[in-house]
């Protein structure tokens, strides 16, 4: 029996090998519509999900790259259940280093296709952050290169620190954000050194020793330090790996090489100082080198800067004294607070960005690009709790609004905007709240990490499928939600579903209200499967309802709902308002009588001793009376006699 179609209409291949890219599993598939070319589907990975931009790619195509065509849950050759997106097969192998290009060809089949490709993608809004040579593809020596999916991990999460600017090669992959296409022009030239080189250059350093060099030597002579090369593609490699994107080439202009160097800029090396600053046994030249001391040891860089050693060095030995005051006045600037170690967290960042206003966010000794930080989410046990844990107090202390102002460049308002956004969600209380609904909120594309549904969910739709498959063995147990399915419905859904899931867990019938509500919203059809879910959890909340003949009704009539899987009309049967009101003043008016009688039957008891006293005291009177009569009867009768 055929596995479960991928999005109705694709199935795989296991008869034909799957296109070899790197960091993805990839099988081949076809089109059951058409017998046509063999496609390629990727898997998606569990804590990397795809990136935002993943549905607008397939809906605008971009020139020399292989487009998403389309996307959905799926089961691979050997049964498991996973989410799938299908694309053209590459066009042939990747490029790998080996023989040396030569420049025109460089030039021809891979600087022009690329550039191409970047200026469609800029005009978009997008970023490739794919761009090495493992990640080209061609079909034969003459022809352009296509650049390999872009969309099927979370930015740069595959680069490796060779590929990168320091200052993002700095980061966690999964903190490097969606960047700027200034470093997709980077990437472009740090790949057409390596073609050109035919190797890799400072191979066999560690990436830490990578960032150093190019940091302190600038990236296009930490590069290309001891190569030959042909004198137009040392001037594009000057501009294309500038320290500062905004003196890289845009895409546009390396249409046309020659025109790139008629229009170089006279780039200057950073300020460096006569004498080394020295913290521990290293030491630093320029201030950018400074932040990177500070971040890598902030205890004891926090105490030099604390004590103005720094802010010394800066205006005295480097010769800076604008820096110096913007230093001072950062650290004047900063509130205390009775933590110190937060304090020390927040005033380190401060500092780093001013010396460096090029490098990314330090929080606790963790570097990372504010649009990062959904991937960091996402990645979960992939990273160590240490990074994950800074990352959620860089949010719930509002550290990133404080560093894009210290930062001072111009680029940085709509992230500090949405980064408020970002502090509330992750203030949400109960279920649909905290880290999971800001995960799910930042990464359009992360699976629902629920273990109720049966297959992967990843879109909103692809959830009451999944659970209407898993209802036949689960009655038996809890709600079909949990709070990841909550926080997935909060950050998916509109904004009434979101309410509703933030209701959760709260009274039973909530639970009822939001699946009718999903149902309705998505037209899913009839569900018998969760609606029995439903009725066997108890979340129609019966037992709210005082009347007993009337949950008597409800329940035959909730059964009978269920069995025909409208949800809707039993979150309705549940609760209507003219219904409820009406069992509200029923159960009002039941208890008031009841008071009235127990009332009642305590004035009778507090009445009762009062007339039994009274009654005794009637007797007294009537038995002294009659003595009293029968003395004088006597006497009469004496007198008489």
């Amino acid at each position: 029996m055929a596995a479960p179609a991928i999005a109705r209409h694709y199935q795989l291949d296991p008869t034909r090998p799957g296109p070899g890219f790197a960091g993805v599993r990839s099988f081949a598939a076809f089109d059951q519509r058409d017998p046509g070319p063999t496609l390629a589907a990727i898997a998606a990975e569990p804590g990397r999900p795809p990136r935002r931009l993943l549905a607008a790619a397939r809906e605008r195509m971009v020139p020399h790259t292989l487009p998403p065509l389309d996307f959905g849950p799926g089961q691979d050759p050997a049964g498991a259940e996973g989410w799938f997106m299908l694309c053209p097969m590459p066009p042939g192998p990747a490029l790998a280093p080996g023989e040396a290009w030569r420049e025109p060809e460089l030039i021809a089949q891979v600087l022009i296709p690329v550039a191409e490709a970047l200026d469609a993608m800029a005009a978009e809004g997008w970023t490739h952050r794919a761009i090495r040579p493992d990640n080209l593809f061609r079909a034969r020596a003459g022809e352009p290169v296509t650049t390999g999916p872009f969309w099927a991990l979370p930015p740069a999460v595959g680069q490796p620190a060779l590929f990168e600017p320091p200052y993002v090669a700095v980061c966690p992959p999964e903190a490097r954000g969606e960047g700027s296409i200034a470093d997709d022009i980077y990437a472009l030239g740090v790949t057409l050194l390596v073609l050109a080189l035919g190797r890799l250059p400072l191979a066999g350093l560690p990436d830490a020793q990578i960032i150093e060099r190019k940091i302190a030597l600038g990236s296009f002579a930490a590069l290309t330090e001891g190569a030959v090369l042909p004198s137009l593609l040392v001037d594009l490699l000057r501009g294309m790996l500038a320290e500062d994107p905004e003196h890289r080439p845009a895409p546009s202009l390396l249409l046309d090489p020659r025109e790139v160097r008629s229009r170089r800029l006279a780039l200057r090396p950073p300020a460096r100082a006569q004498r080394p600053f020295e913290l521990g046994s290293r030491q630093a030249w320029t201030a950018r080198e400074v932040a990177q001391l500070v971040a890598a040891d902030p205890d004891r860089g926090v105490a030099a800067l604390r004590s103005g050693a720094v802010q010394h060095w800066v205006r005295r030995t480097l010769g800076d004294p604008l820096l110096a005051a913007r230093m001072e006045e950062v650290g004047r600037g900063t509130e205390w607070t009775e933590d110190a170690g937060l304090f020390g967290a927040m005033l380190a960042m401060r500092w780093i960005a001013v010396l460096d206003p090029l490098g990314p966010m330090r929080w606790r000794g963790v570097a990372l690009w504010p649009d990062g930080i959904g991937p960091v989410l996402a990645a979960g046990d992939l990273l160590s709790p240490e990074v994950t844990e800074a990352v959620v107090e860089a949010v719930e202390r509002d550290a990133v609004p404080a560093w894009v102002a210290a930062r001072g460049r111009r680029e940085g308002g709509a992230v500090a905007l949405e980064a408020r956004e970002w502090r509330r969600l992750l203030a949400v209380r109960g279920w649909a709240g905290g880290r999971r609904r800001l995960a799910y909120a930042l990464n359009p594309f992360l699976a629902c990490a629920s273990r109720l549904p049966s297959g992967a969910v990843v879109r909103l739709g692809e959830l009451l499928p999944a659970l209407e498959r898993a209802a036949g063995g689960a009655s038996a147990g809890g709600p079909p939600a949990d709070a990841e399915i909550a926080a997935f419905l909060a950050a998916r859904g509109d904004p009434v579903i979101a309410a509703d899931a933030e209701r959760l867990p709260g009274r039973d019938a909530a639970m009822l209200m939001l699946f009718g509500r999903l149902q309705s919203r998505l037209q899913a059809g009839k569900l018998p499967g969760i609606a029995g879910w439903l009725l066997a959890s108890g979340a129609a909340g019966l037992e709210r309802w005082a009347n007993r003949r009337t949950r008597e009704t409800l329940r035959a009539r909730l059964a009978s709902l269920a069995e025909a899987g409208d949800i809707g009309a039993m979150a309705a049967l549940v609760e209507p308002d003219a219904a409820r009101e009406a069992d509200r003043q029923g159960r009002q008016q039941a208890a008031a009588r009841v008071a009235a009688i127990e009332a009642a039957l305590a004035g009778l008891e507090g009445e009762a001793g009062a007339r039994a006293e009274a009654a005794s005291a009637l007797g007294l009177e009537i038995a002294g009376a009659l003595g009293m009569i029968a003395c004088c009867a006597a006497a009469l009768a004496a007198l008489l006699g």
